[in-house]
């Protein structure tokens, strides 16, 4: 239950003329004595209310803003530690999030709200505009949350996604093992300063209704359940489903761990149970929904301290302090493109489609020089943002070795190409996942990194046919592959003549060297450029055209 403090009593009445001439008339002193008490009062008052006078657990001299705008990602959380980490070096006093997120990646949410908790400088949450998801937690785990006018935050269910295809339904069991630490992490942030557990706990899961309540007679008010509402005595039986208006007051707790001045709200509840007057204010939290607040039911509810509109106001709520900002590099904006599921699954095929290519073109090294890029920055951009495992990048690089040692080496073995495409899916998937699989954060991040290297092989399969029919029948590559071969030959020191007897289909001929899958092979008289199909074709075994496309001519072995 959270209660939230009592509205301002009556001021204090000046003397009237009656009392101070009575005064005057019977004991001058009298006078003197009363008057000031009026007068501290209002004084005290107008302290209040001078924007000069900030308490001092919101006082800064030197504040630091860290947007953090979009999705959050991997990326959002090394960036947002290392920009924490620089704002307490450069000696600032607060550093206030900039928060406008629809929400994102659950492992780096908690990994900014640990780093909040360890900063050494004050940390503020700033909703502008809006904080859904995972921005809600991180508000949470802050030390105070403003909200900008129009501001709105909550909604911090965990979801599954997978990349192109949307939500996905958990199961039972699933779904408690990832709210799990969402839940125990905002209640810890609850707890840490003073807000209500049951009610932060509602931006997490589904629950049952919660209402607001207030006794007229003091203006208390606090937050209670179906139970406790039953245990006082409503005034009248107004359990509205309205949301909050009219001035916010104030929230019952003081920030930072601060005890409140009034009694806990289990004893408030027990104190109301044979009072009248209770009335029910509005319903906070409808049954079977989760919890979503506006700039002025946060502060009502006491999960907000106030309203900052732009960086003006900021500067005057922390009492005048001088606003810096910290904002996103544009290396980190970069890998964040990078490392986007859409690019990943270009790259994806795009790394097979170069890798193949240059086996294809042995000699050519433009698809050898594309198949690096790719895997630089599918494997270097992860490590960049320290996301990167060493066995996920080691085991990609030896299923691309055991991939080329199948089309090379040992053709035909068949279960060497397997190894080394299960190596190379498995390192893709813990280079995608950071390499964290033994957490429920990571695995649930596993269909989606799965997803990606599954649609990058696909995607390469199809472009692996294309580039087949496509570079036998450019000039460009072939005059490359020729140019490889020649040098060759001309190494070994073989001399051939070339004929241009034309070939027909069926005619049978030697491979004159080995066919990986392209070579040369002689029929009669006739040195020619082929193509084998299906295994790799050694030096000197019987071949048999199949096929003649252009200038490319496919063969098959001669088996005994």
């Amino acid at each position: 239950m959270v209660t939230l403090g009592a509205r301002g009593g009556s001021r204090g009445q000046q003397p009237a003329a009656w009392r101070a001439t009575l005064a005057i008339a019977t004991v001058a002193c009298m006078a003197s004595w009363a008057a000031p008490a009026p007068a501290t009062q209002v004084a005290q008052e107008s302290n209040d209310r001078d924007p000069g006078s900030i308490p001092a657990w919101r006082a800064a001299q030197r504040v630091v803003v860290i947007s953090v705008h979009g999705e959050i990602d991997e990326v959002t959380r090394a960036s947002v530690l290392r920009r924490l980490e620089s704002a307490a070096a450069s000696g600032a006093d607060m550093a206030v999030l900039e928060l406008d997120t629809p929400g994102g990646d659950l492992k780096s949410t908690l990994d900014i709200c640990a780093a909040i908790r360890a900063s050494s400088i004050r940390t503020i949450a700033w909703v502008h505009p809006q904080a859904f998801s995972a921005g809600a937690i991180i508000a949470l785990a802050t030390d105070a949350i403003v909200v900008s006018p129009a501001g709105v935050f909550g909604d911090a269910a965990p979801i599954a996604a997978l990349p192109g295809v949307g939500l996905q339904p958990l199961p039972e069991t699933e779904r408690a093992k990832i709210e799990a630490p969402v839940v125990s992490e905002v209640v810890e942030s609850a707890r840490r300063v003073g807000r209500d557990e049951r009610l932060v706990e509602r931006f997490v899961r589904l629950g049952d209704p919660f209402w607001l309540v207030e006794r007229p007679s003091d203006g208390m008010r606090m937050i209670v359940d179906r139970q406790e509402l039953g245990a006082l005595r409503l005034a009248e039986d107004n359990a509205g489903t309205g949301r909050l208006e009219g001035d916010a007051p104030q929230p019952w707790f003081q920030p930072f761990g601060r005890k409140s001045l009034r009694a806990s709200p289990r004893e408030r509840v027990v104190a109301g149970t044979g009072e009248l007057g209770w009335v029910v204010v509005a319903r906070v939290a409808e049954e079977g929904t989760l919890l979503t607040v506006r700039e002025r039911e946060a502060v009502a509810l006491g999960l907000a301290e106030g309203s900052v509109a732009n960086d003006v106001e900021l500067s005057r709520w922390t009492g005048g302090a001088t606003i810096s900002r910290l904002d996103e590099r544009w290396s980190e904006s970069l890998v964040r493109w990078l490392t986007g599921w859409p690019v990943r699954l270009v790259l994806v095929a795009a790394l097979l489609i170069c890798f193949i290519g240059e086996l294809l073109t042995p000699g050519v090294g433009a698809f050898g020089a594309a198949a690096t890029c790719c895997l630089v920055i599918l494997v270097g951009s992860p490590a960049l943002i320290g996301m990167s495992e060493w066995w996920a990048t080691t085991l990609v690089l030896v299923g691309l070795g055991l991939v080329a040692m199948e089309l090379l080496l040992v053709p035909g073995s068949t279960w060497v190409g397997l190894a080394g495409a299960l190596c190379f899916c498995l390192g893709m998937v813990g280079v995608f996942t950071g390499g964290d699989l033994g957490t429920p954060e990571g695995r649930a991040q596993l269909p989606g990194a799965a997803a990606v290297v599954l649609g990058g092989i696909a995607l390469a399969a199809v472009g692996i046919w294309g580039l087949r029919r496509a570079v036998w029948s450019s000039s460009f590559m072939m005059a490359g592959v020729l140019t490889a071969m020649a040098d060759e030959q001309v190494d070994a020191g073989i001399a051939h003549t070339v004929h241009s007897r034309p070939l027909t289909v069926g005619e049978s001929g030697v491979a004159e060297t080995a066919l990986r899958p392209s070579g040369q092979a002689r029929f009669g008289q006739r040195l020619a450029d082929v193509v084998a199909l299906g295994a790799m074709v050694d030096a000197g075994t019987p071949v048999k055209i199949i096929r003649i496309d252009g200038i490319t001519t496919e063969v098959e072995p001669i088996h005994a």
